[in-house]
C-alpha cells in the first residue's frame, strides 16, 4: 500500500488531498507554495486493495 495527504487552512475545516499515491518507504515530502499562516495536514493509509483508512488526526504547521 501507500499513503495520502491532505491540507486543510482550518482546524475543522474539510481536507483536500494534495498528495497521493505515496509510496509507504517515503519518508517525506515536500509541498509548495504555501501561504503564511497555520496549515493543517493528515495522512490516510491505502492498502494494497486500493482501501483507504480514515484520516489521521491532524497536525499544524504555522508559516511565517
Amino acid at each position: 500500500g501507500g499513503y495520502k495527504l491532505y491540507h486543510s487552512l482550518s482546524n475543522s475545516g474539510s481536507m483536500e488531498e494534495i498528495l497521493g499515491d505515496l509510496a509507504s518507504n517515503e519518508l517525506s515530502v515536500v509541498v509548495d507554495d504555501l501561504g503564511q499562516g497555520t496549515h493543517y495536514f493528515a495522512l490516510t493509509t491505502v492498502d494494497s486493495n486500493g482501501l483507504e483508512s480514515s484520516l489521521s488526526s491532524r497536525i499544524n504547521v504555522n508559516i511565517n
